[in-house]
Parts: structure tokens; sequence; C-alpha cells
């Protein structure tokens, strides 16, 4: 089922609901109709028991069609009190359902906002372990760099006190220095 507020619309209880309720509907208006044809001129057909069926149980009530009989009273009554209940299950169905979806929405939002830590945790735990050096069948699966890359060269002059080092380059042109120790046969020989 595809993600979205429409499946929650469609879902098997809301179908169920509506289609009961449908049939109350049906069945309620061909009774007060078989019933109050008779003796009711607000009855003369079929559609006009049926508009007061759909008026009767979704509870709007407008009145300009009632039974006038004790049979159709009583029929009134008991599929009001049926009916109404299947109508007014589909709020009760969607409501939920709305509420189910928002709910999914703030954890999705939350799960967002874990992701990308438990990421890091899950990536950190595993090079510690795998950069365990007492582990011998990691070796295949993780090599070593201090082994093989060769060691900068910052740290092989041995630390200087940066007062003498600024004194030591005060003194040196690097211009005047590199021109001095070309020769002059060097420099025509070389093109521009």
């Amino acid at each position: 089922m595809p993600n979205g507020t429409w499946p929650s619309l469609l879902s098997l209880e809301l179908i169920t609901a509506w289609y009961i309720g449908f049939l109350c509907l049906i069945l309620a208006s061909f009774l007060v109709y078989s019933v109050e044809k008779d003796s009711n001129t607000e009855f003369e057909t079929y559609a006009d028991a049926l508009w007061w069926g759909l008026i009767t149980l979704t509870t709007i009530g407008y009145g300009d069609k009632v039974p006038k009989t004790w049979n159709g009273r009583m029929l009134a009554a008991a599929f009001s009190m049926i009916g109404v209940a299947f109508f007014a299950l589909p709020a009760g169905i969607l409501g939920s359902g709305f509420a189910l979806k928002v709910q999914e929405q703030h954890r999705q939002k939350h799960f967002e906002k874990r992701r990308t830590p438990a990421a890091g945790l899950i990536q950190g735990a595993w090079r510690f372990y795998a950069t365990n050096l007492s582990r011998t069948d990691l070796m295949y699966t993780w090599d070593f760099y201090e082994q093989t890359v060769a060691i900068p060269m910052y740290r092989l002059i041995p630390p200087l006190n940066q007062l003498d080092l600024l004194r030591n380059l005060k003194g040196k042109s690097f211009r005047k220095d590199s021109q001095a120790e070309t020769s002059p046969s060097e420099t025509a020989a070389r093109p521009f």
C-alpha cells in the first residue's frame, strides 16, 4: 500500500462502514416507503423515501418528510439508531486515520534527527573494532598506513624556538640567494 493520506481513506474498515451504511439507507427507505406509501402523501415515490432516509440517517433532519403511521415511526426509530451508527462511524475512522498519519510523520521526523548521529556512532565503533591490532582476522580488511606512508618532514626536524627561526630567516633574502647560486652561463642557456 503506498504511503500517503489516501490509503487511510480507503481502509477496509471505512469501506465496510460505508457499505453497511448504504445498505441501511436502502433498506430503511424501502421499508418506510412500503409502510407509508398508501397513508402518507409525502412518500409518493421511492425517491422521496430515499431522500427521507438520507436526511434522517446522516442526522441532518430537515423535517420536510416524516412518517405518519406507527409502523413507519417504529421503523424510522430502529433504522435511525442503526443507520446513524454506520453513518457516524466513518468520521471516527477518518479521524483516527489522520491522527495516526500525523503521529507517523512526527515519528519519521524524529527518526531523521537520530539517524545521522546513530550512523556516526556505528561507523566510529566499526573503525575502532577494525583497527584493533590484537585481531589477526582483520588484517586483510584493514591496512595500517603507518607502515607504508613516509613520515612528514616536520616530524624529522627538531623543534626550534620560533624566535630563533625568525631571526635566521630575517637576514636572508631568498631572491638574492637564488640568483647568486646560478651562473651567467646557466642563465643564458635557459629559455624564457
